[in-house]
């Protein structure tokens, strides 16, 4: 009885596999993971100055109704990148000069998407993994279980039956 007791001892402590063993059978598997990240920010895009310019040489004159002025040679005339050429005119003692530009302002949406892209490690580990002799053993113990039921079934029927 003691041998027995030793042998299944030895038998139950051989079945243990160690965890080195089953990183070399199952090594570890590398996971990608990707996530894209959307953030929206309002903006204004700022307009630079703009300005154009006329420069008129303008004469008063005496006449019945008293002094009028009136333009006598336009000197220099610059348009601005975006606004046209203003436009001059006297009326009475009144000099005039329009130049228009509408108003701007340019609102914009920007999105921003950034990608986060993280490789990690994933050990799987296996747990209660059959050894070869223990695959073994559960095979001779089914033919003998399929063995001992063939003759206790053989036995009722010899003797319960006529065989």
């Amino acid at each position: 009885m003691k041998i027995i007791s030793i042998c299944i001892f030895l038998i139950s402590l051989s079945g243990c596999i160690s965890e080195k063993k089953c990183w070399e059978k199952y090594p570890p598997q590398i996971k990608d993971s990707v996530s894209y990240v959307e953030k929206v920010r309002d903006s204004l895009i700022p307009q630079s100055a703009d300005s154009s310019m006329s420069s008129y040489l303008i004469e008063c004159a005496k006449t019945a109704d008293g002094y009028k002025a009136r333009i006598i040679q336009l000197l220099t005339q610059r348009p601005g990148t975006t606004m046209n050429i203003p436009v001059s005119s006297i009326s009475g003692n009144v000099l005039t000069t329009t130049a228009g530009l509408p108003g701007r302002d340019i609102h914009v949406q920007i999105k921003t998407v950034y990608l986060n892209a993280v490789k990690s490690l994933v050990y799987v580990k296996i747990t209660n993994v059959l050894t070869w002799w223990q695959k073994w053993l559960m095979w001779i113990g089914g033919v003998s279980s399929v063995i001992v039921v063939g003759l206790v079934g053989f036995k009722w029927l010899k003797f319960y039956g006529k065989i």
